[in-house]
């Protein structure tokens, strides 16, 4: 094949090509993968398809882990055959541009029909929000990644999909990490920051979880005017200040 598989050709056959595999697809993106650099395929993940395993499945792709000729663990995402996507191109430029201001899993390679990134080895922020004891920790996460966001919104790319954060956000060693660009704009007005704290208006788990870490958050009524303005202003000092974690701005920055 010109590149090693833990997965058995047929399944690999079944992945690489699903829904309907072929010879010539097979044969096609097997040669596609070498060439962004995947040294093997690694049988491995926790959702099934047909008892086969990968690290993800949606309506427009397959993700499996792979090993990179750089050395490097990675996420590959495989073009479904009945994707409404013409292809991974618009996503792979996307993560690109979020990667120049340090968000999102580092980007390694892309073709028309794969996508390659440094495989993220974390659990969900609800999984990491339930599993803490120390509201310092929580806090210095919370602020990071309202910072990651931020980012975002000076960057001008809108995530669309953080007021439903579950397989979006990962932590990773007590590190968030934005993932899936997919469905993300380089025009919509909306703010990633907005779209995530929306969260705290409503009485979701997360609300329940950091308000109980962050006692000291503002109420709904005003943290809806401090939303307002943020989205007007875009300033992540007045946005933290009026979440009273201001403090908390430099030390995540810098760790």
């Amino acid at each position: 094949m010109g590149v090693l598989s833990s997965y058995t050709r047929e399944e690999l056959a079944f992945i690489l090509c699903y829904p309907t595999p072929t010879a010539s697809c097979f044969n096609k993106r097997v040669v596609e993968a070498s060439l962004l650099g995947v040294r093997r395929f690694l049988r491995q993940g926790k959702t099934l398809i047909n008892g086969v395993p990968v690290v993800g499945k949606g309506t427009t792709a397959i993700v499996v882990a792979a090993e990179h000729v750089r050395g490097v663990l990675a996420a590959l995402k495989i073009r479904r055959l009945d994707s409404n996507r013409p292809s991974m191109l618009r996503e792979a430029y996307i993560l690109r541009l979020a990667n120049t201001v340090g968000v999102g899993p580092l980007f390694l390679a892309a073709s028309k029909n794969l996508l390659l990134w440094r495989l993220v080895r974390g659990v969900s922020l609800l999984e990491w929000l339930k599993s803490r004891k120390d509201p310092e920790e929580v806090k210095k996460l919370f602020v990071q990644l309202l910072y990651q966001l931020y980012l975002l919104d000076k960057t001008g790319i809108v995530h669309t999909e953080l007021s439903r954060p579950s397989g979006h956000i990962l932590v990773e060693n007590g590190k968030p990490v934005v993932l899936d660009f997919e469905s993300a704009s380089l025009t919509s007005k909306k703010s990633n920051v907005t779209q995530f704290l929306s969260l705290l208006l409503r009485n979701t788990e997360y609300s329940i979880i950091l308000r109980s870490y962050i006692p000291e958050l503002p109420d709904r009524g005003k943290l809806r005017e401090i939303l307002r303005q943020y989205k007007r202003r875009r300033d992540i000092e007045y946005l933290l200040k009026g979440l009273k974690l201001r403090d908390y701005l430099t030390i995540s920055i810098t760790t």
